[in-house]
């Protein structure tokens, strides 16, 4: 797949999104509980909240939610899986004939355009409590291997509650609902320990307008990430920041422009420069 770029988050496909994140919480309302939104989401719904006038997040295509193993201590009701499947979600397949177990795929047509848009979903786990660390999977229900992700565990302390309304694909009918979600410090802790571990370009982008346009800036996003510094995670997170963010000519910067698409030589440079030095004003307020 090629990398995205912020033209590609068009209204159409991400209104798709937003209807399938609605038409989920529909779904999957019984297990809102141990249930939180990460990924491209969480970034794009904290800056709605508490973001700087003039500014506007592209949004997101996929779908990340976390689950939380004390699901497979529920009973009583149809499993994840089953539910998902019933109204239209189905696993993704490479070119390999891969199965992927923790990701499915929903086509559906965009509110917006009526266009057809296919919007992936992943279901991610916590690391932390599994004995088995050798596999990158597990087994939260029956018919579901969540995919293990470092932090998830961050997602559920503390969450903030965003309330979504959108038409459901196929019936046309609104909907509302309500998700708890990772807050400032677990989404900047997650999005950086995966920037250190893949090349994806709106991660950084993620990152840098998190901490350039919440609230009051680098103040807030350090002031929010210093308590967790005593973690394992989050002092890696500190790391892998530093390593991408930590020069003019560091990935980070660069990759924020690539995803804003800047050819231009002055309005790259003049953007790569606001980057770096919003991270270097994070990283003196965080010490």
């Amino acid at each position: 797949m090629e990398p995205r770029t912020a033209a590609q988050f068009a209204p159409g496909v991400i209104d798709a999104s937003r209807a399938v994140l609605v038409e989920l919480g529909v779904i999957l309302r019984s297990y809102l509980n141990d249930l939180a939104l990460i990924g491209g989401w969480a970034p794009y719904f904290l800056l709605q909240q508490h973001q700087q006038a003039g500014f506007d997040h592209v949004g997101s295509i996929d779908i990340d939610l976390a689950v939380h193993p004390r699901i497979a201590e529920r009973g009583g009701y149809a499993t994840i899986v089953k539910l998902i499947t019933a109204r239209g979600y189905q696993p993704p397949q490479d070119e390999l004939a891969d199965i992927f177990e923790f990701r499915y795929d929903r086509r559906i047509r965009s509110p917006y355009d009526q266009k057809p848009y296919t919007i992936r979903v992943d279901f991610l786990t916590l690391e932390t409590g599994d004995a088995d660390t050798e596999r990158r999977h597990r087994m939260v229900q029956p018919d579901l291997k969540a995919f293990k992700a470092s932090g998830c565990e961050l997602a559920f302390d503390q969450p903030v509650m965003v309330e979504l309304q959108a038409k459901l694909p196929d019936t046309g009918g609104e909907a509302t609902v309500t998700w708890q979600m990772a807050n400032l410090a677990a989404s900047l802790v997650m999005k950086s320990l995966a920037l250190g571990g893949r090349y994806k370009e709106k991660d950084a982008y993620d990152l840098f307008y998190l901490v350039r346009h919440y609230q009051q800036g680098p103040a807030s996003a350090a002031e929010t990430l210093r308590p967790l510094l005593h973690l394992p995670v989050a002092q890696q997170a500190r790391h892998n920041l530093r390593e991408a963010f930590g020069s003019l000519r560091a990935t980070g910067p660069a990759w924020v422009a690539n995803f804003n698409d800047l050819h231009e030589p002055r309005a790259r440079d003049i953007l790569i420069a606001d980057v770096y030095k919003t991270f270097e004003r994070f990283f003196q307020l965080l010490s």
